[in-house]
């Protein structure tokens, strides 16, 4: 059987959509569709997978571009970790600052009360969180030249590479709704490190008014993240020096010294007292967690 192929036409094809597709926007029918698709856009389907992407991999890259070549003599590359001025306060550590999404509520996510359903937060809180965490993964993901800390099976400890896919993964979130958000209300949703502990990268996000004087909170959630190497655990403390964020501990007569790029960065000190500070934010919450596990588990 002989089968015949066209060749790839454009000004046939550009001619048929013009014949055939643009009327159909002429109509009355067509035009109400090209609006709700316009003002729905947001929540039509694939496009929150698109949006994720999006900013996943635009805050990946741009880290990427900004890494600088390790002091320690390496040839890793690590974050750029400085003061702009002298007297900067650890609020604007890079590793601490807030990674900002600007959205809106379009009517699909609207519920029967004739404001943003809860249900919907979510969407967005992915999005938020994503772009903070695709920078600070930057630097080292895919973990391949990284030597990991664990303890074997064996109950020794160990620092090796690690075969195996990366991952960062969602382990909780607790959400708590302030304000309501009408149909086509603009608004930011603002996500930053609070603190970590051995396992888990804890965060903050927030839903605010875009208003410069008095923010509105809308809502307020708390995440935890893991970052797994195959089937290991990667300890976010380690993760955070390897990626160059923070600097690396030293005990010599009880004092914490090295400090990543001399006196450009914050102290090990200081790092760690803010951290404490989010960890008091997350305490609680932590505490309620194991308290619903245990009852059903014991």
């Amino acid at each position: 059987m002989d089968v015949k192929f066209r060749a790839f036409d454009v000004p046939t094809i550009l001619s048929s959509l013009k014949e055939n597709v643009v009327p159909f926007f002429y109509t009355w029918y067509g035009a109400a569709l090209s609006v709700f698709v316009l003002f729905n856009f947001k929540a039509l389907p694939f496009v929150w997978t698109a949006r994720t992407y999006y900013h996943l991999n635009t805050a990946f890259r741009n880290q990427q571009k900004r890494l600088v070549k390790s002091s320690d003599g390496g040839r890793r590359k690590v974050a750029l970790v400085r003061k702009e001025n002298v007297g900067d306060s650890i609020e604007k550590h890079p590793l601490f600052k807030a990674d900002i999404i600007s959205t809106y509520v379009p009517l699909l996510e609207i519920d029967m009360n004739l404001h943003k359903s809860n249900s919907t937060f979510f969407t967005d809180l992915d999005v938020s969180r994503i772009k903070l965490m695709g920078r600070i993964i930057a630097p080292v993901w895919p973990m391949d030249d990284m030597e990991v800390e664990y303890k074997g099976r064996d109950g020794k400890d160990k620092k090796e590479k690690i075969k195996g896919r990366p991952a960062l993964i969602l382990g909780a979130t607790h959400t708590s709704f302030k304000r309501e958000l009408r149909p086509y209300a603009s608004y930011n949703v603002e996500s930053r490190i609070l603190g970590w502990d051995s396992r888990w990268i804890y965060v903050g996000s927030w839903f605010l008014s875009k208003s410069t004087s008095k923010k509105k909170v809308y809502a307020t959630s708390l995440s935890k993240y893991i970052i797994k190497k195959g089937r290991i655990t990667v300890r976010p403390e380690q993760f955070f020096v390897e990626c160059g964020w923070i600097p690396a501990q030293e005990a010599d007569n009880n004092e914490m010294e090295k400090v990543v790029d001399g006196e450009a960065g914050w102290s090990r000190p200081e790092v760690d007292a803010h951290k404490e500070k989010g960890m008091q934010i997350v305490k609680t919450w932590g505490e309620a967690n194991v308290l619903m596990e245990q009852e059903y588990e014991d």
